[in-house]
C-alpha cells in the first residue's frame, strides 16, 4: 500500500503543484485529496475497521496513518486544540470531544477531519492516566443532547471516540515536564505532521488574561480588589452614572491554587504549572520563524476566560493573522465546536472563519442553538470579538499613543481632572483582574469631555483629546472584524444617565485598575507588556495618574 502511495505521489506531482503561493519551503508539494484519490475509501479512518479499543481509548491508529501518509500531503485547514483540562474542567473537554465527533440535529455535519482538514487535540484530564493527542473524526453517532454535566463527570477518557496518535505518562519517563513544553511540543509537532495552508490553534481551558515571564517563588497572588485609599469626588459624574446592574450578575473566575499573579492561561491542576502570556507569544513566534519561515498563522483562537485583551493581544498579534477570543468569563460549554468545524469544511478562507466565529457563538447560545438549550443564561453574558493583527498598529497603536500624550497635557493643564478621571475608573464598570472593555474607556472619556464643553470648562487641549478619542472610537471598527455580546451589555441600566455606557462594548479590554493601590500591586508585572514596551506614552500616563499626591488635611 506504501508503494502504491509514493507511486501516485510521483505520477500526479506535475499536476498537483501548489503553485507559487508563499508556504514553507518544506512543505509537500502535492494536496492530500488529490493524492488519495486513489485510495477510494481506504483514505477514510473506519470505526469499524481501524479501532482498537483499549483502557486507555481507541488505540486504533497505526493502520490509518501507514495507508495515508499524512506528512507527505498537504491539506487546507488543520486545527491544533491545546485541551488543558488537568482541573475542574475535564468533564467539559469531554463534553466538547463529544460535540466534534457527534451528528447534531439541524447542523450541516460535514465532520470533523476529512480529506482537507484535520483536526489535532492534546488532551490532559484530572484523571492520572496521561496525556492523549487525538485525531478527531465524526463518527455515525448523534450528539446525545440528554447527557448532563453528572453524566461527563463519571465518564472518563475512554468515552472518547477518535484515535489515540501518541501518549504520554503523567509521571516517571517520558513524561512531558509543564504546561509550556507540552504546548510547545504539541505545536511542533502539529505543523510537521499535519501540513496545510491555513493553520488554527485553539488555547481551550482556564484563562486569566496576561501575566508576565512568571518565575516561581518570586511574588505571590494578591487580593484582586481592595477599598479605595480615598474617597473621591466628582463635579461631572455622580455614582448612578455607573450603574449597571447587569455587571453585578456577571460571573467570575475560577481562582487557581499556585500562589501568583492573576494572569495566564493553560493551568494544569497535578504538576501546578500553566503558560504565562509572554512565553506563549514567544512560542509561537518561534514556530513561526522555524517552522512556517516566517508566515503567520492564520487564526489563535481563545476558548478561555478573559483573554481578548489588549495586553495578551500585543504579546500574539506578531505571530497570527486573527485572533478571537472573550474579554469576559468564557461559557465553560466552550466553543461551538460542531458549528466551526462545519464552516471550516465549507472551505472558508481565514478571514471568514475570524468573522463568522462571533456569529456561530451567538446562534449557538441562542434559543434554537444546542448550547442555549443546556445553558439558557450562557446568552446573556457571553462576549466574543475577533479582529486583524495587521490593523493594529495603525489603527489601534498610532491612536492609543496620541491619546496617551494627549492625556498627559490635559491632567498637566488642569490638575483637578485627575481627580475627574480616577473617580470615573473607579466607578466604572469592568471585568475580573481590573480589566475594562476599551470602547467603554473611550465612551466614558468622550462623557467626561462633554461635560466640561456643557460647563464651559473646555480648552484648545481638550478639544484636541475630544477629537482624538473619537477618531481613536472610530478605528476600532477596523480592527475588529466582528464582534457580539449577551443581552446583559445592552440592557440592565439602573438609569436613564448609566444607559449612556451600554452601546459603547467593543469586546476588548484594557488594564486600568481601580485606584493607586490595585495599580502598585501589578505595576511592575503589567510593565513587562509589549503594549507599555511599544508605547512607552501610556506607561508615563499611567505612572502620572496613580501617583500618590500629598493631601492637605488641615490642622491636626
Amino acid at each position: 500500500m506504501t508503494k502504491l502511495i509514493l507511486i501516485l505521489l510521483l505520477s500526479l506531482s506535475s499536476l498537483c503543484s501548489l503553485g507559487n503561493e508563499d508556504f514553507p519551503s518544506w512543505y509537500p508539494k502535492v494536496d492530500c485529496e488529490t493524492m488519495w484519490k486513489g485510495l477510494g475509501e481506504e483514505r477514510h479512518y473506519s470505526f469499524d475497521k481501524d479501532a482498537s479499543l483499549t483502557d486507555l481509548g481507541n488505540q486504533g491508529y497505526h493502520s490509518y496513518q501507514q495507508r495515508v501518509q499524512r506528512d507527505t500531503c498537504l491539506k487546507e485547514w488543520t486545527v491544533l486544540v491545546y485541551m488543558a483540562a488537568d482541573n475542574d474542567l475535564s468533564p467539559y473537554a469531554l463534553w466538547d470531544l463529544h460535540e466534534m465527533e457527534s451528528q447534531l440535529k439541524n447542523e450541516l455535519n460535514l465532520g470533523a477531519s476529512t480529506d482537507t482538514t484535520d483536526v489535532l487535540v492534546e488532551l490532559d484530564t484530572l484523571r492520572d492516566t496521561g496525556v492523549r493527542r487525538l485525531h478527531v473524526f465524526q463518527s455515525e453517532q448523534n450528539y446525545r443532547s440528554d447527557l448532563t454535566l453528572n453524566d461527563y463527570e463519571k465518564m472518563d477518557e475512554r468515552f472518547i471516540r477518535s484515535p489515540i496518535v501518541k501518549h504520554f505518562p503523567e509521571k516517571g519517563p517520558g513524561r512531558l515536564q509543564s504546561a509550556e513544553s507540552r504546548f510547545k511540543r504539541f505545536l511542533s509537532w502539529g505543523v510537521q505532521k499535519y501540513p496545510a495552508k491555513k493553520y488554527m490553534i485553539v488555547m481551550w481551558g482556564h484563562g486569566e488574561g496576561f501575566l508576565g515571564n512568571f518565575i516561581e517563588g518570586s511574588f505571590k497572588r494578591k487580593e484582586l480588589s481592595v477599598s479605595p485609599l480615598i474617597e473621591k469626588k466628582s463635579r461631572f459624574f455622580e455614582a448612578e452614572d455607573f450603574a449597571l446592574e447587569s455587571f453585578l450578575d456577571l460571573p467570575k473566575a475560577k481562582v487557581f491554587s499556585l500562589e501568583k499573579q492573576f494572569g495566564g492561561i493553560g493551568f494544569d491542576n497535578s504538576d501546578q504549572s500553566f503558560i504565562d502570556i509572554s512565553t506563549l507569544g514567544k512560542i509561537l513566534g518561534d514556530w513561526k520563524e522555524k517552522l512556517l519561515e516566517g508566515k503567520n498563522f492564520d487564526l489563535l483562537a481563545f476558548d478561555a476566560c478573559l483573554m481578548q485583551s489588549l495586553e495578551v493581544i500585543a504579546e500574539v498579534s506578531q505571530s497570527t493573522d486573527f485572533i478571537a477570543g472573550s474579554n469576559q468569563i468564557q461559557n465553560y460549554l466552550g466553543l461551538p465546536y460542531r458549528k466551526l468545524l462545519d464552516q471550516i469544511n465549507l472551505g472558508v478562507s481565514s478571514f471568514e472563519l475570524a468573522k463568522k466565529l462571533p456569529v456561530l457563538t451567538r446562534d449557538s447560545w441562542g434559543q434554537e442553538g444546542y448550547q442555549g438549550s443546556i445553558d439558557p443564561k450562557g446568552l446573556k453574558t457571553f462576549t466574543m470579538s475577533s479582529l486583524a493583527s495587521s490593523q493594529i498598529e495603525n489603527n489601534l497603536y498610532f491612536h492609543f499613543d496620541k491619546i496617551a500624550k494627549q492625556l498627559l497635557s490635559y491632567i498637566e493643564e488642569d490638575s483637578s481632572r485627575k481627580q475627574e478621571l480616577l473617580f470615573m475608573l473607579e466607578k466604572s464598570p469592568r471585568f475580573q483582574g481590573e480589566m475594562i472593555d476599551i470602547g467603554l474607556f473611550y465612551g466614558l472619556l468622550e462623557k467626561l469631555l462633554w461635560h466640561e464643553r456643557l460647563a464651559g470648562e473646555n480648552t484648545a487641549r481638550s478639544s484636541m483629546l475630544a477629537r482624538t478619542v473619537g477618531e481613536a472610537h472610530f478605528r476600532l471598527r477596523e480592527i475588529f472584524i466582528e464582534s457580539q455580546f449577551g443581552t446583559l451589555y445592552y440592557e440592565g441600566a439602573e438609569s436613564e444617565r448609566a444607559g449612556y455606557l451600554l452601546g459603547h462594548f467593543n469586546g476588548m479590554s484594557l488594564w486600568l485598575p481601580k485606584n493607586e493601590r490595585l495599580y502598585n500591586m501589578r505595576k511592575d508585572e503589567m510593565g513587562k507588556s509589549s503594549l507599555f514596551t511599544s508605547i512607552t506614552s501610556w506607561n508615563v500616563f499611567l505612572q502620572e495618574l496613580y501617583k500618590v499626591e500629598l493631601f492637605d488635611f488641615g490642622p491636626l
